[in-house]
């Protein structure tokens, strides 16, 4: 049965490609036409910024400014991050040239803003966003082309006819927020930029879907009501009016304001007398579909005899999640959303992160930097998508960093 699984996936994914690539040159064989050239989805990409006025304050305060605007809310920044700590210099280089791709080492946080478009059409299975004029919100797509690429929006021939959603409206969801890492560092932070502006604090919120229920307890922490949040209608929606936030930060590169916001909302406030932190986690991904230890049962066996507990976080509510964290001063994981929570654990714990070398992401990395949390990490051999770590480098690590 595992083989006849790998052939058939192995089979969609070919199938997959063929469609995609099918699609790719459909289109352009049809935008090579030097009348339909105009209409090249390639050539509609734009920024807010490029396609909205600027304006200074929140027009609905000073009635008679344009109805569509682009208004700055928080200027650009440079994150400066101390280093993971390695097992040896070979991966020391390995997590620097991984970062430098996804986080961009010392990264420059681009300028958050807000804006406000009349009849943009909302695409449901990617929350990509276009003007009502067809062009392409690049910022809605995390201001990724790959992430355009990936959805196919750079070959649409067809356009369906749009539901129409009537009122005023602001985007909560992104191309990514279904995942609990990307939901609650980049989705949820949007709720901080509409807190600024009155006008905005009952307004509707869209969400491509159907919540789930770590979506609806979120929420449910922050005092939004279900019946705030709405799902987009059709697979295009046109929106009568839209605000849409731009997310604190490139996506994988936690924002300090993001992170600031969430803490003090979902955390207890300062004063609140709190248990010392002193357990130690080990998250299992033994429930994951991907990604998982091969080797994980000698793992446990050895962070066991360190004093760690073994964790699986998929059947745990998220205050429950929370209130963990919130007493723990140490985490050994394999890369994964569970890693998430660490944002709730105390300033100065250690996080230790495993990793299969064909998938290096420094998320974490970033998050424990901006938490006050020592990071360290370890990499593996890859099996397909699961990994194998050596137990003598982790025994190494773990001395290290003061936890053998």
């Amino acid at each position: 049965m595992p083989l006849l699984k790998k052939v058939s996936r192995k089979l969609r994914d070919v199938h997959a490609r063929l469609h995609v690539a099918g699609r790719k040159s459909f289109a352009r064989a049809v935008y090579s036409v030097p009348a339909l050239k105009h209409h090249d989805p390639r050539r509609r990409v734009v920024t807010f910024r490029q396609h909205c006025p600027s304006v200074a304050r929140f027009p609905e305060e000073c009635p008679g400014g344009p109805s569509d605007w682009y208004l700055p809310v928080q200027p650009s920044q440079t994150i400066h991050r101390e280093h993971s700590i390695a097992v040896d210099a070979n991966q020391a280089r390995q997590f620097l040239a991984a970062t430098a791709r996804y986080q961009s080492g010392h990264t420059i946080v681009p300028q958050v803003f807000l804006a406000a478009v009349r009849r943009p059409r909302l695409l449901r299975d990617s929350m990509i966003l276009l003007s009502r004029d067809d062009h392409i919100f690049f910022e809605s797509a995390f201001s990724k082309h790959e992430v355009l690429e990936q959805h196919g929006v750079l070959d649409r021939v067809v356009r369906p006819r749009p539901a129409v959603l009537r009122g005023e409206h602001c985007l909560l969801g992104t191309p990514w927020s279904g995942g609990y890492y990307h939901w609650l560092l980049e989705a949820l932070p949007r709720l901080a930029t509409f807190e600024r502006f009155p006008a905005l604090a009952a307004a509707p919120l869209l969400v491509s879907g159907k919540l789930s229920p770590f979506q609806r307890e979120t929420l449910a922490l922050l005092g939004i009501s279900e019946e705030r949040v709405r799902e987009l209608p059709a697979a295009v929606t046109e929106v009568e009016r839209l605000f849409f936030p731009q997310i604190p930060a490139p996506t994988g590169n936690p924002s300090p304001q993001a992170v600031a916001w969430l803490r003090s909302r979902l955390l207890p406030p300062a004063g609140v007398t709190t248990p010392r932190p002193r357990r130690k986690l080990y998250i299992s991904r033994r429930d994951a579909p991907q990604r998982r230890l091969i080797n994980e049962e000698e793992i446990v066996r050895l962070v066991q005899r360190a004093g760690f507990e073994i964790v699986t976080l998929g059947t745990m509510s998220v205050a429950d999640q929370i209130a963990l964290f919130r007493e723990t001063s140490a985490v050994i994981a394999p890369h994964g959303a569970g890693v998430t929570n660490t944002l709730f654990c105390p300033d100065g714990a250690t996080i230790v992160e495993l990793f299969g070398t064909n998938y290096v992401n420094g998320c974490f990395w970033a998050l424990a930097n901006l938490c006050g949390h020592r990071h360290a990490f370890l990499t593996g051999e890859p099996t397909g998508l699961d990994y194998r770590v050596s137990l003598a480098q982790l025994e190494q690590l773990l001395v290290r960093v003061g936890l053998g």
